[in-house]
């Protein structure tokens, strides 16, 4: 059965990643298995937080080498805003095969992870219907590679999306393209707020009839319980990460959750 183990680390700056090789070297945790990693850097969060993609890019640049460009990325989901409030580290999340006694096996739903990416937007899909049906149709994916049973077993959905840059609207202008909106700041509200509802559409808390261009961003009354969302400029596309309990995983840890 497969089993999802959790790490957390800290880092020293957006750049530092010696916790998670510490990991790597001990033994304690194998490259290959790692499905997932979420970071949490001292960037401001806004347009310009860089930290994000220097973060992102020292994984990779760890991950991949020129003699092993084939190598398979764990999802990366960088998070800005850690200004004093919260100490800037990294969760790691990995999967390994392990046995268990037939007897035990499927007894209780334990924690299970899926990945999945959506293709690249357009600039003029960012924040629109186009965004909530493309990942509504990559929770469903990573819901499927978890092995997770019900979307009632679903307890949170952690979304890295894009934004609007002077580049895209640049690119958007020079097609006749209209975007949904040429405020950069005011785009990742929107990426967001369309990443959320994606979500929420996907795990049946909100219906198809409610979505629409207009309503992203505008309508409260429509939300995901279960849904997190972070725009960034670090990427084209939308990775999508599902944590839920499944009877086909084993393992110590389980999740449940909440709304704030």
């Amino acid at each position: 059965m497969r089993q999802c183990l959790v790490h957390r680390v800290p880092m020293k700056n957006p750049g530092d990643i010696s916790s998670i090789l510490e990991l790597i070297e001990s033994g304690e945790l194998q490259k290959e298995q790692i499905v997932a990693i979420f970071g949490k850097t001292e960037g401001n969060g806004c347009v310009n937080d860089f930290t994000r993609s220097f973060a992102t890019e020292t994984i990779k640049a760890s991950f991949i080498s020129t003699s092993n460009e084939a190598a398979v990325l764990p999802a990366l989901i960088m998070s800005g805003g850690c200004e004093g409030g919260i100490s800037p580290h990294f969760v790691i999340f990995s999967v390994s095969e392990v046995s268990v006694d037939n007897n035990m096996s499927g007894s209780e739903k334990r924690l299970a992870i899926g990945a999945a990416r959506t293709e690249n937007f357009l600039p003029e899909e960012i924040g629109r219907i186009a965004q909530i049906h493309r990942t509504a149709d990559a929770v469903l994916a990573a819901k499927e590679s978890a092995g997770i049973e019900s979307v009632d077993d679903i307890h949170f959905v952690q979304i890295k999306c894009p934004l609007l840059t002077s580049e895209k609207l640049s690119d958007a202008n020079s097609r006749g393209a209209k975007v949904v909106t040429n405020n950069t700041y005011a785009s990742m509200a929107f990426s967001r707020a369309a990443s959320a509802l994606g979500a929420g559409l996907s795990l049946g808390e909100i219906e198809t009839t409610a979505i629409s261009d207009e309503m992203i961003c505008n309508d409260f009354d429509v939300w995901s319980g279960k849904a997190s969302a972070s725009a960034g400029i670090e990427l084209e596309h939308s990775e999508v990460i599902v944590l839920g309990n499944s009877s086909e995983w084993t393992g110590g840890n389980i999740i449940a959750h909440s709304v704030m």
